[in-house]
């Protein structure tokens, strides 16, 4: 049982620790809704559709009408950086108003 990650189901295990939400769930699925990874972002859900249409969210699959996110992706993707907006985006959008 060394290999088990806390908060999944006994047996289960994951190279990424479950993510906790803002409710104190956590993201126990590998694969998230927009939704889910709305909530754990604490985010309005529009943002991260938005993102999807923007195509500047990694891990995304389209199945059937949904969209399906890769949890450990976006994970990656924002503990590398990516998820923030560099200082000349803000200052050329502030700049326009």
């Amino acid at each position: 049982m060394a290999n088990t990650i806390p908060h999944q189901p006994e047996g289960a295990t994951s190279a990424t620790p479950a993510a906790p939400t803002n409710d104190g769930r956590t993201l126990d699925s590998p694969v998230v809704s927009p939704a889910e990874l709305a909530a754990y972002l604490r985010v309005d859900p529009r943002v991260i559709y938005k993102m999807i249409r923007e195509r500047q969210l990694p891990g995304v699959r389209h199945v059937g009408r949904q969209y399906r996110i890769d949890r450990d992706t976006v994970l990656e993707w924002l503990a590398d950086g990516q998820g923030r907006v560099s200082r000349s985006s803000r200052r050329s959008r502030s700049d326009e108003h």
